[in-house]
């Protein structure tokens, strides 16, 4: 499950870890949804310690991207998850940072 910290600013950071398969993502997408939704400042993915990301949770970035209006920075991203956004065109999406 993710990690959740807001500043006094209104800022997010989601922290992810190990692997996050089909299941795990379903299991957080609405909590990390409604944050997201929430949030009044800039948002911040910061997978540092995943491992694997599946389909589903490039589902749930896509859709809480739409909910932030694109404001969604991914930090500490690995090599081959970094290659998975490019892949994908989701490096037009996200601001994009590896580790």
């Amino acid at each position: 499950m993710p990690e959740y910290k807001n500043d006094e600013e209104g800022n997010l950071e989601c922290s992810f870890s190990g692997r996050i398969d089909t299941s795990m993502a379903t299991l957080f997408e609405e909590e990390l949804f409604d944050r997201v939704q929430k949030a009044k400042g800039k948002i911040t993915f910061d997978l540092k310690d995943t491992v694997y990301i599946s389909s589903a949770f490039l589902r749930a970035c896509v859709r809480t991207a739409r909910a932030s209006k694109g404001k969604i920075k991914i930090i500490n991203l690995s090599e081959t998850n970094f290659n998975v956004y490019k892949m994908t065109g989701l490096d037009r999406v996200f601001e994009l940072h590896r580790v």
